[in-house]
């Protein structure tokens, strides 16, 4: 009776910590609510909605011209709905530190890797392109 508590207290525990291992961290998600809300305001065409998800002093660093605010907000809301979709279904999302992540898009012909950084509130402050 013994062995099988101790082997029931065991698969509990390897459990539980298989959970937490795969539990995502917070930042992902709040980065992943980030992109959904941009996705979202260009769906709707929604250049307000686009430039909420933008601290005011925001910079873009592309490979061969830096982009303001307002720059960016252009570019992004010229994004068809179909390219909306596939930013949405190809991206993937990896924290490298404290409001700091890198996005990586990919789809068969191209990708494109960047690194964002965030203000506590969750405004996008920066962004480089990092596969020039």
């Amino acid at each position: 009776m013994k062995l099988q508590h101790v082997c029931i207290l065991f698969a509990i525990s390897f459990l539980v910590d298989s959970k937490k291992s795969v539990k995502i961290p917070e930042d992902v998600k709040k980065g992943e609510k980030l992109i959904q809300e941009l996705l979202k305001g260009i769906e709707l065409k929604d250049k307000h909605k686009i430039g909420d998800v933008f601290d005011e002093k925001f910079i873009y660093e592309g490979c061969k011209k830096k982009y303001n605010k307002d720059e960016t907000i252009t570019l992004v809301s010229a994004v068809d709905e179909q390219k909306a979709y596939m930013i949405e279904r190809n991206t993937e999302i990896v924290t490298t530190g404290p409001y700091k992540f890198a996005t990586s898009l990919s789809d068969q012909f191209d990708k494109l890797q960047s690194s964002f950084v965030v203000s506590k509130d969750w405004k996008l402050i920066s962004g480089k392109t990092t596969s020039c």
